[in-house]
């Protein structure tokens, strides 16, 4: 495979060069060996090209193979795709659920944000872990979010919500955190990770986790 002609942009012989190009990179995303189908989505990725959308999503939902799969996500996420990655977020496969996460991780956008906060109500532990870790990330763009995902009608978003706001370390938090602590002692059971012994962590509440988040903020200078 020939190394792409990366400007788009530049006189017509070099757009008409990417055009061939892309054509021929979008073509091969549909070739039999999973390794030429991961290296065209890569490519794709590295070049930003908004028009492969269709095509990676495509390929981020229906590849037999995981790993072209998570090239595919990452692709997306360098384009900045987000609608496309957000489609996948609630497919039954816990792997693409996951990849779709990393994906919006590394794209920091705040459209992000009301997916990720869904996701923490995910059955599995790993994809809750990188939506928290996502919204982090997000930083101050995440704080309505969050505060809103307090009064959330799940208690596991709730649980989570308090724990990344106590991170995030904004004091707007505080009021919020302090009605949790002394209002919602909703249990909250949460699955372990995969592959872990126990099924799932000892028994907590919402208003432990919004108390421990309330005295981290408190604690920051």
């Amino acid at each position: 495979m020939a190394d792409a002609p990366r400007n788009k942009t530049g006189s017509l012989d070099e757009q008409q060069a990417w055009k061939k190009y892309f054509d021929y990179l979008v073509a091969t995303l549909k070739e039999t060996d999973a390794s030429t189908r991961a290296r065209s989505a890569r490519i794709l990725g590295e070049n930003k090209a908004p028009e492969a959308i269709p095509a990676l999503t495509a390929l981020l939902m229906d590849d037999p193979d995981m790993q072209v799969r998570q090239v595919a996500a990452v692709a997306l996420g360098r384009i900045g795709a987000v609608e496309s990655l957000l489609q996948a977020l609630h497919a039954p496969n816990m792997q693409l659920r996951l990849l779709v996460v990393q994906a919006l991780t590394q794209i920091g956008d705040p459209r992000a944000a009301a997916p990720l906060i869904e996701a923490l109500r995910d059955t599995k532990a790993e994809v809750r872990n990188q939506a928290a870790f996502a919204l982090n990330k997000l930083g101050p763009e995440a704080v309505e979010p969050l505060l809103n995902a307090l009064r959330h009608e799940n208690a596991v978003v709730r649980w989570n919500a308090a724990r990344v706001l106590g991170s995030l370390g904004d004091k707007r938090a505080l009021p919020e955190l302090d009605r949790l602590a002394h209002e919602d002692h909703t249990p909250v059971n949460l699955p372990r990770q995969t592959g872990e012994l126990r099924a799932s962590q000892p028994l907590t509440t919402v208003s432990q986790a919004a108390q421990q988040a309330a005295d981290k903020l408190r604690s920051r200078k």
